[in-house]
């Protein structure tokens, strides 16, 4: 299967000969972008191929190598080393970086795709911010000339609080990633992914989506969690594997039929949530709101941050300067900072940050 991706013109993944089942897991995930004649590609390119069993590091063994789950080489300028990934001992991943695009070779195994999804999601970071641009994280809505980018580390209940400012009217543009290019937020996906805390805490999602039957396999992974912290620690990533926890990803319109889905919007305004003890707005200057912002967009792919370090420390990508791209192109938008208490009715909390908003 080949497949041609391009995000909006700003980076581009291309694949050839991929075994069925990966080129179907990059379509679901990303099939908004799918080109099927492409007249010009960005030069930024991943180029995606399957580790041929003949490949001089195809026998490679995690047991040869230190015991992270990748490996890297010190190079001399314009040498050609990968990035080596491991699974379960045996070479999976390997990334060649080049001046202009990174070719990806992956093992043909079953179970890789989600591994593959979370790695090309990051390398599009990399490549991007070649560009001044980046994947940024928070959701975004829009409205009348306006548009709020709702931001925050995970967990301080951005979905929960974007699917309130939809459900009074607003345009969707993002939920959890966007892109971030040259001032303006461009459209990542349409999926929102709900779990058991989002029907917690908005009742009416389950009025709308009728969705008893996830909600059990929601429970029951969440007493499983439970149990899983009176197991050695050993055991908690088997439970994790095993009892994976839920989501119910459904398109945006599914939730909301007459909203709009926006492809591109220039921010006004930034919602930024933080854990507190009480409820509340807090003051914040200008500088502070870019330093929270760049630890916010460094966590995002945070599976990846050791690695990350790696290949800055190795030569082979330089640092990128999240807090500097943040700034320049969100310097003219008005900042609101909120605390939110972990428990407590979020309905309330949601209408007070819309009037304050809208004040």
């Amino acid at each position: 299967m080949n497949i041609d991706l391009s995000f909006h013109g700003l980076a581009h993944i291309a694949g050839r000969d991929l075994p069925p089942f990966l080129g179907e897991t990059l379509r679901h995930h990303w099939s908004h972008f799918l080109v099927s004649a492409p007249a010009r590609l960005p030069t930024e390119t991943i180029r995606l191929e399957t580790l041929p069993p003949h490949h001089p590091l195809a026998g490679e063994t995690l047991a040869d190598l230190p015991w992270r789950p990748f490996h890297l080489l010190d190079r001399p300028p314009q040498a050609e080393e990968p990035l080596r990934l491991f699974y379960r001992n045996q070479l999976d991943l390997l990334v060649y970086f080049g001046p202009e695009e990174f070719r990806v070779l992956c093992a043909p195994r079953p179970g890789i795709g989600g591994k593959l999804l979370d790695l090309l999601q990051f390398l599009l970071q990399l490549l991007l911010a070649r560009r001044k641009s980046l994947i940024g994280h928070g959701s975004v809505v829009a409205k009348e000339g306006r548009c709020l980018l709702i931001t925050g580390l995970e967990d301080t209940k951005k979905t929960l609080l974007m699917l309130e400012f939809l459900r009074h009217g607003w345009d969707f543009l993002a939920d959890d990633k966007f892109i971030l290019h040259e001032g303006e937020i461009l459209f990542y996906r349409q999926v929102i992914p709900l779990r058991l805390h989002h029907f917690t805490f908005l009742p009416w999602l389950n009025e709308r989506l009728k969705a008893d039957a996830f909600l059990r396999r929601a429970r029951s992974h969440r007493a499983m969690q439970r149990l899983g912290r009176s197991l050695p620690k050993p055991l908690m990533p088997l439970v994790e594997r095993l009892f994976p926890d839920p989501s119910l990803d459904l398109p945006m319109e599914r939730l909301f039929p007459k909203t709009r889905l926006l492809q591109r919007a220039r921010p006004t305004e930034l919602i930024l949530l933080v854990h507190g003890a009480a409820f509340g707005p807090t003051p914040i200057d200008q500088s502070a709101v870019f330093r929270e912002l760049g630890i916010i967009n460094e966590l995002l792919f945070d599976a990846f941050l050791p690695l990350e370090r790696h290949l800055v420390y190795y030569g082979y990508i330089p640092a990128i300067p999240y807090r500097e791209i943040l700034e320049s192109q969100l310097a003219a938008v008005k900042p609101h900072r909120f605390t939110l208490p972990l428990r407590g009715e979020f309905a309330p909390q949601a209408q007070a940050i819309r009037l304050a908003v809208s004040s």
